[in-house]
């Protein structure tokens, strides 16, 4: 299902999960991003009741309440991989195929005329990597690939069709998130211990001597919206130590460097991981 929460007020309340919308059957670890301020676009993912992976996606309007399906299929049925998208293009950059076998495949999807064109690979497979859109980059760190944990960050040109390496992050990490707040990228969660991590896409470099609180918890497999241009907001995921899936929401104010956990009451209704979370026209929106 989807449900919909109203984004925080001026006093940095929220508002209560408002509705659930009905859906195509839903699938975790799949790709979703925002195309403009009221679509989303979701592709691939595993389909729980099929057993299997998906290679369909579909297109949500906020303000039609209605769904496109895509009608061209992704070139591969993939999970675990990294999505992101405008209102131009969509990329799907590595994750793991229908046989079970890692990839490093980047495929670009025209929103405009709904065909997928293989792009510039990467050297290695991964999958569980994060990454975010800005400007004209697409920025990618870490993952999980054959030797374990991934330390690298990568910065691919949508202009020249290119891959280059970037500093490495400050720990290795995978099921992370990543979000977008001005010039700084963010990175929570994950297989890390609960670390924040912040990469200035301006000097490249990775700001440690900031030195960001940690999140109150260590979780993986969560999801991230940034509101207000200020807040960082975590949704449900799993307790990395517990293997519990959480239905917990917790949120980093980036100006004064704390993170807050909102009352049980405004949790979501139910235990997510490998979900996505996107903001559309003021609210936001969590699929799977």
């Amino acid at each position: 299902k989807v449900v919909v929460k109203n984004a925080m007020n001026q006093k940095q309340g929220t508002q209560g999960w408002t509705k659930d919308i009905s859906v195509p059957p839903t699938a975790y670890d799949h790709g979703c991003s925002e195309i403009d301020d009221h679509r989303m676009i979701i592709v691939g993912g595993f389909d729980a009741e099929k057993r299997t992976n998906l290679s369909s996606g579909v297109i949500y309007n906020s303000r039609t309440q209605k769904w496109m399906d895509l009608p061209n299929d992704m070139p591969q049925a993939l999970v675990k991989f990294s999505f992101v998208a405008n209102a131009k293009y969509a990329f799907v950059i590595g994750g793991e195929n229908q046989y079970g076998f890692m990839v490093n495949r980047l495929y670009r999807l025209s929103l405009e005329t709904f065909i997928w064109t293989v792009m510039a690979s990467l050297r290695y497979v991964f999958d569980y990597s994060a990454a975010v859109l800005k400007w004209n980059y697409i920025y990618l760190f870490g993952g999980w690939g054959n030797d374990g944990p991934l330390v690298s960050a990568w910065r691919y040109s949508i202009s020249h069709n290119l891959w280059e390496l970037l500093p490495d992050m400050p720990s290795a990490r995978y099921g992370h998130s990543a979000v977008v707040l001005g010039k700084d990228v963010y990175l929570a969660g994950g297989y890390d211990d609960g670390s924040l991590a912040i990469f200035d896409t301006v000097s490249l470099r990775w700001k440690t001597e900031d030195n960001p609180s940690d999140m109150p918890k260590s979780i993986c497999h969560t999801a991230a919206v940034v509101l207000k241009d200020r807040y960082l907001v975590v949704i449900g995921g799993m307790d990395s130590h517990s293997g519990h899936i959480l239905r917990s929401c917790f949120i980093y104010d980036s100006i004064f460097n704390c993170w807050s956990e909102t009352p049980s009451s405004m949790n979501i209704h139910v235990d997510r991981a490998g979900h996505s979370a996107t903001v559309l026209d003021g609210k936001v929106v969590v699929y799977g």
